[in-house]
């Protein structure tokens, strides 16, 4: 219905607006949200809230409305997660915890690596010690004395004697001038040799035997071949330090002008391989004496 003014009103008597130009209702005037906020407080509170509060409550509820406490319209900002909105100073705690047990971690790790790698080293070091302990009671006889082998062919002793340091890289080469070994041929020259070289491991030549071993050639059958010489001594050689030899033989040939140059590499033979050889010896010297 309508007034004597000509406005619309409804029943209980308040004016209303109706059609297109009905004019917005104008912004809530920042001045007044403090006061408003303040009432609130006092009504549910019973007391006036102190400045510095009602600020603070006026603040957030200008931001939560959009408008600044200057009347300019805000962004609404999104409430943010507990999580998201924790301090930078607790993040930060947790990181370094986290880094210190991972340093911890990698520090125990660490440790155990190298026990375990030391563990290795003793282990191995031991066992190098007891392969050389067993090497050089296998060159001694019963007494101690470094024992002797005896070459099938001349029937000379090669010796050795242990080797004091065998953990040390130690190599060594005997170089044997050899005598006039064929009579009927008087080869070979003077200024003929024969090296032999080997790594020190549990045992040495023994030069003085070693020296006599090749005199014991002088006449021998052996002797009249320079490539079956050369080879004999290092097969003998081997065999008596139980290990790889090298021997190289220059033979200054007489008539010839030449100089003939044996290189050979032996290894002792292997135990079956041996006691076969033994066998077939004994079985032979059997059947002559038959």
């Amino acid at each position: 219905m309508k007034d004597s003014s000509g406005q619309t009103v409804d029943k209980t008597g308040e004016a209303t607006s109706t059609g297109p130009s009905a004019a917005p209702a104008p912004a809530q005037n920042p001045a007044s949200i403090p006061a408003s906020t303040s009432s609130g407080l006092t009504e549910l509170g019973g007391a006036e809230p102190p400045p510095l509060v009602a600020a603070v409550l006026a603040a957030a509820l200008s931001e939560s409305v959009g408008i600044r406490p200057d009347g300019s319209p805000a962004p609404i900002a999104p409430a943010l997660p507990m999580s998201l909105a924790a301090p930078k100073a607790l993040l930060d705690g947790q990181a370094s915890i986290r880094s210190d047990k991972e340093d911890a971690k990698s520090k125990h790790d660490k440790g155990d690596k190298n026990k375990a790698g030391k563990a290795g080293k003793d282990k191995h070091a031991e066992a190098h010690r007891t392969r050389h302990k067993h090497r050089a009671a296998a060159h001694t006889d019963s007494s101690g004395r470094p024992s002797a082998f005896v070459s099938p062919w001349n029937k000379a002793p090669i010796g050795c004697i242990p080797n004091p340091n065998p953990a040390l890289d130690t190599h060594q080469a005997h170089v044997l001038e050899l005598p006039e070994l064929c009579p009927s041929t008087q080869n070979p020259l003077p200024g003929s040799t024969i090296v032999v070289h080997y790594k020190g491991k549990a045992a040495f030549l023994d030069a003085a035997s070693l020296s006599a071993y090749i005199r014991a050639s002088t006449g021998h059958p052996m002797a009249h071949s320079v490539e079956a010489l050369t080879q004999a001594v290092a097969l003998d050689c081997a065999q008596a330090l139980q290990q790889k030899v090298h021997a190289e033989g220059r033979f200054l040939l007489r008539g010839l002008a030449q100089t003939v140059v044996v290189k050979v590499e032996a290894k002792p033979p292997r135990k079956d391989t041996a006691d076969a050889s033994a066998e077939k010896r004994k079985n032979r010297k059997e059947k002559d004496r038959k």
